[in-house]
């Protein structure tokens, strides 16, 4: 058996050192995270790029290398990693979560965030194999130096590209077992053998670089297209073809597929099943079992302030012998720390129209953590919510939905909120504005400006355009069809825009002279600089007080079954950001059973997000509660900074 050492003890205060030094910059750091509190413009996201690649690289150690992309076995990963030298050799960190869908690495249980035990091909009845770790904005690393070199990966750095390599490495055996009651796969290795997974809800893929006999790519090869024959005789002819019976075609457990990079495990599992991948040793090998509950718990100190939690979650059912049990992954933050701030997040830095993956979205805006945010058009990518950064509405409230408030103290509130605001004429006519920024389109006025974008397209037919400028209309368009052309949306003003409401457009004329006054329903969210809102709001005084129907939710979307995610509040003051997926053998929570789910954590507030396909949370640079290739596309989220 192979020592599993530790890190020496002259390791451990360079790794430090590299904090040290890092904590040099930390007024630095402190100025981008102002800017990104107040602007969270694209010239920051440059700044803060540059910073982590040149002034960390040149300025901060001479020896630190950094680097967002890992090329392993001739495959390239967007992945973070650093390296530093010392007096001995040179050291490779990588991102925790990359290591974890780059190598296949299991993260165990920890109250230290500096000290990480891990599993990668080792006998879990014995000590967990650790490694130190450190956290340097925005992700936390671990030191897998000994790990890697220990198993025969070598790396190298090419262009702020690290380059890992495993040369021969062999499969030396594929067994199956596919019986109704278990289905598992066992492949033995020479070595170990770093791997990925990708998973939808019938088909996951695991991936290796591996020679392998070619009689197993025979023995797994995918099955032949059935062969159609002509009926024997006429005895068995049927006059209605609907009485054919075509038995479906079972697709075996595991396809093997090899290209010049890559071998592909293609296993086929039912619905709603997963996989659950654990690398062994004595022999090496990995044991892939398809089962109803593939989730690995965790509770992993992740840093001063952030905790991940992953656990089943059981919910009463009419059968008391048999309750639902739902994956929920979650994280649970102390916005009391002056470390950790939370903002709003959204795809461009110069509109709020759009949509990108969350996994795209925190990256770019460098986020610690992240959760998908409130509502949006899937097809014209405009947001449907409140969405407020530094007391500007990016997106103002609809309906009277459910929102969560909170400053940079620490102070967090949940309610309904609605937005009154109001167009005055030369201090004697009033006019309701009903949105700001929005996508939801009703008769009355919206009111659009810079935060929207440069332009503006109209949503409807038979829209009146007014353009305000330095509070001075300076133009009134009439637009019969929408979509039919653009209009500039001044940065000094906005644009009005009237929907099937003339009698309000015709008491305003070019040169008339106009203010706007707003405040909050409840008053006492104006004094929060950040709002983020969705729905419908779910638990209030640590009550359960869903009503879908009173924040203009259709029936359909009320009784929907599907992924979820929210965010809430606990009786300590902890925020709660959470996911949630299909439960064992089933589909996903009605809005109820979220509720419940959610309480049973200790949230004593609560709000739901958007769910299904846009479910999404986001640590250390990867998506942590499902493959991201089944993650849609987002229009904003929340993103979770950590400036130390």
């Amino acid at each position: 058996m192979k020592t599993k050492n530790k890190l020496s003890v002259k390791q451990i205060p360079l790794f430090l050192l590299v904090a040290v030094n890092l904590y040099l910059t930390r007024f630095l750091w402190q100025e981008i995270a102002i800017s990104f509190s107040k602007k969270a413009e694209a010239e920051t996201l440059t700044l803060v790029n540059n910073l982590n690649s040149t002034v960390l690289a040149q300025n901060v150690n001479k020896n630190l290398q950094t680097g967002q992309t890992i090329i392993l076995n001739n495959r390239s990963f967007n992945a973070s990693w650093i390296s530093w030298q010392d007096q001995e050799k040179q050291h490779l960190g990588i991102g925790d979560f990359s290591a974890v869908n780059l190598l296949g690495i299991d993260l165990f249980d920890t109250e230290n965030p500096e000290i990480q035990p891990l599993n990668w091909y080792h006998d879990n009845r014995g000590q967990n194999y650790q490694v130190n770790a450190q956290f340097i904005t925005p992700y936390r690393y671990l030191d897998l130096t000994d790990l890697l070199t220990e198993n025969g990966l070598t790396f190298k750095i090419e262009n702020n590209t690290l380059i890992l390599d495993q040369n021969n490495s062999n499969i030396t055996n594929i067994s199956t077992i596919d019986q109704d009651h278990k289905q598992e796969i066992f492949v033995t290795l020479d070595q170990p053998i770093p791997w990925q997974i990708s998973e939808n809800n019938q088909e996951a893929v695991i991936m290796l670089s591996a020679n392998i006999d070619p009689s197993f790519l025979e023995q797994f090869a995918p099955p032949l297209p059935p062969i159609e024959t002509e009926l024997e005789n006429n005895n068995t002819l049927v006059d209605d073809p609907s009485e054919i019976k075509n038995e479906p075609i079972k697709l075996p457990l595991l396809i093997l597929e090899k290209t010049e990079n890559q071998l592909k495990f293609k296993i086929n599992k039912p619905a709603n099943y997963g996989v659950k991948v654990t690398s062994l040793q004595n022999p090496y090998r990995l044991q892939i079992e398809v089962i109803p509950d593939s989730l690995k718990p965790n509770n992993i100190l992740w840093h001063e302030g952030v905790r991940l939690l992953k656990q089943y979650i059981s919910l009463d059912t009419k059968d008391v012998n048999n309750p639902d049990y739902f994956p929920v992954s979650w994280l649970e933050i102390d916005l009391k720390s002056p470390d950790i701030s939370l903002l709003p997040i959204h795809p461009n830095s110069d509109t709020i129209v759009g949509t990108e993956p969350l996994l795209t979205t925190a990256r770019n805006f460098l986020a610690s953590a992240g959760i998908n945010g409130g509502f949006f058009n899937r097809n014209n990518q405009y947001p449907l919510g409140a969405i407020r950064n530094n007391y500007d509405w990016l997106s103002s409230p609809i309906l009277n939905r459910g929102v969560m408030a909170w400053d940079d103290q620490g102070n967090v509130k949940f309610d309904r909120l609605t937005l009154e605001e109001t167009l005055t004429k030369n201090n004697d006519l009033s006019l309701p504005i009903l949105f700001i920024n929005s996508g939801y389109i009703k008769a009355g006025i919206s009111r659009y400006d810079s935060h929207w974008g440069s332009n503006y397209t109209p949503l409807s037919n038979n829209e009146i355009i007014i353009t305000v400028v330095d509070d001075q209309i300076t133009k009134k368009d009439p637009v019969q069809m929408a979509g039919s052309s653009q209009f500039s949306i001044p940065n000094n003003g906005y644009l009005l825009i009237f929907r099937s409401y003339v009698s309000g457009a015709n008491q305003l004329e070019i040169g008339d002279t106009v203010s706007l006054k707003s405040f909050t329903n409840p008053k006492e969210f104006d004094r929060y600089p950040y709002i983020m809102g969705a729905g419908p709001l779910l638990i209030k005084n640590n009550q359960i007080v869903l009503n879908a129907e009173l924040e203009g939710f259709t029936e359909a979307f009320i009784n929907q079954k599907a992924s979820r995610s929210a965010i809430a509040l606990n009786k300590e003051g902890k925020l709660l950001i959470v996911t949630a997926h299909n439960r064992i053998g089933g589909s996903g929570a009605t809005l109820e059973e979220w509720a419940q789910i959610l309480h049973s954590l200790g949230a004593v507030e609560a709000l739901n997000l958007d769910g299904g396909s846009s479910t999404s949370l986001y640590l250390g640079g990867q998506l942590i509660d499902r493959s991201a290739v089944t993650a849609a596309r987002v229009n904003n989220g929340l993103g979770l900074f950590i400036n130390p």
